[in-house]
């Protein structure tokens, strides 16, 4: 039986990986403001199919990361395209001693081509990232085409970039 609509529902949370991620998929259909997904990558990466579509919506995506194994150049490739929309990133590394400027080159390239408003990324910073991050971006990224299109910031535990 489909659920009824659920036209106030405008941001969800999964904690952990729920068995039956049919129902989330469902929830999704049926609120058709939903525009806030918070979840953690794992759980995403189990719900990516054919029918991931349904996802185009999403503008606000946060995703907990506590897998390395989970940071490959195909993963977040899928999740760029399923997530076309998307114009907010929070990332959240859960990975002990690793910093977070690998997560942030690969999802930095995945949606270069993303109209993106923000990004922030929670994690284990190096000193030279927290030094000078727009230069860190300049020298590491296409961000040396868009100098003056991008702000950042940088402290002990976070990461923010404003385009």
């Amino acid at each position: 039986m489909p659920l009824s609509r659920l036209n106030k529902l405008r941001w969800i949370s999964i904690d952990g990986c729920p068995s039956d991620g049919h129902l989330l998929k469902e929830i999704v259909l049926a609120a058709p403001y939903l525009s806030m997904l918070i979840i953690t990558m794992k759980y995403l990466l189990q719900l990516i199919d054919d029918q991931s579509s349904i996802f185009s919506r999403i503008k606000y995506l946060s995703i907990q990361i506590t897998n390395e194994t989970d940071l490959n150049n195909n993963n977040i490739e899928k999740i760029s395209n399923i997530f076309s929309r998307v114009a907010h990133i929070i990332l959240e590394s859960k990975i002990e001693n690793i910093s977070i400027e690998n997560i942030l080159l690969l999802f930095i390239d995945h949606f270069k081509n993303h109209r993106l408003i923000s990004m922030i990324i929670r994690g284990l910073t190096t000193e030279e990232l927290r030094t000078n991050p727009t230069q860190w971006l300049i020298d590491r990224t296409y961000f040396k085409q868009i100098i003056n299109q991008f702000k950042s910031e940088c402290d002990e535990i976070e990461f923010k970039i404003w385009f």
